[in-house]
């Protein structure tokens, strides 16, 4: 059994006298850490209890604090985040695949969900790569990149100004100013062109949108990890058909993430083209 199973019906016993039978079921099973804080998302049935189930997991957790994320808005992707048990943290600090990052609670959003992504990444990426992050927010990825594999240079892009800010304090604290360029704006406007072995094209909203720019960044050849959702059994593949509109593509591989929903799924495809 998992370590968060166990603490799932660890949360479950504790609740089960202050919460209706069929509302434990209803209860996340999973929830993102941020160093000395956790977030989880709660169905609508259960606000009337947030109180008694933010304490919950702020007890089995041995956290400081528990937040639940309610929506997420607008092309920023800002989040709306209440405070439900512990004590209100404007940011922490915690590590990720040896890099340190800094982390404000309520101004952007960042899964924690892609770490196996990552760890694959990380052991195809080269110390030759030059990397286009088209959505880079704080660093999630590029800061990570250039920690563990030191490649020639990344080029960060978020239309977040906060994200941006956050991401020049994490490429501060993790000394990697030499290999990490951080760009604000939309990165259809203002990402570099014919320049990249990688692209990193990490959205799931109107993925579809941002193909052309991922292959204007590639020089000559190289791979877009595209990332996309779709249905969990049958993954589509429309999307090579863009890619071939600019390109050639010349292979497709398809992996995991995670799941998104209860019939989507979070895919990335290693799409290799020639221009």
């Amino acid at each position: 059994m998992s370590r968060k199973k166990r603490a799932w019906k660890r949360i479950c016993n504790i609740l089960k006298d202050r919460l209706p039978v069929e509302l434990l079921e209803l209860l996340p099973r999973g929830w993102a850490e941020y160093g000395r804080i956790i977030v989880i998302r709660l169905p609508s049935e259960l606000k009337e209890y947030e109180k008694e189930i933010g304490n919950a997991y702020l007890q089995v957790s041995g956290k400081d604090a528990v937040y639940a994320l309610h929506t997420i808005e607008g092309i920023i992707r800002k989040p709306e985040v209440t405070l439900l048990a512990g004590k209100d943290i404007e940011e922490v600090t915690f590590k990720e695949l040896n890099a340190k990052i800094i982390f404000p609670v309520k101004k952007v959003m960042w899964s924690l969900g892609n770490h196996g992504e990552k760890e694959r990444l990380l052991r195809i990426i080269s110390s030759d790569d030059i990397i286009v992050d088209m959505f880079a927010c704080i660093g999630q990825w590029s800061i990570i990149l250039a920690v563990n594999k030191k490649p020639k240079k990344i080029f960060a892009i978020d239309i977040n100004p906060i994200a941006i800010e956050y991401l020049k304090k994490n490429i501060k604290l993790n000394k990697v100013e030499n290999i990490i360029f951080p760009i604000l704006g939309d990165c259809r406007v203002v990402a570099p062109r014919n320049i990249a072995t990688r692209v990193i094209a990490g959205t799931l909203f109107d993925s579809e949108s941002f193909i052309k720019t991922a292959v204007d960044a590639i020089y000559k050849r190289g791979t877009i990890h595209y990332h996309f959702l779709s249905d969990k059994k049958n993954p589509s593949t429309q999307f090579i058909d863009i890619f071939n509109e600019y390109s050639t593509v010349i292979d497709v591989k398809i992996f995991k993430v995670k799941s998104y929903a209860p019939k989507v799924m979070h895919y990335v495809a290693d799409v290799v083209i020639e221009k």
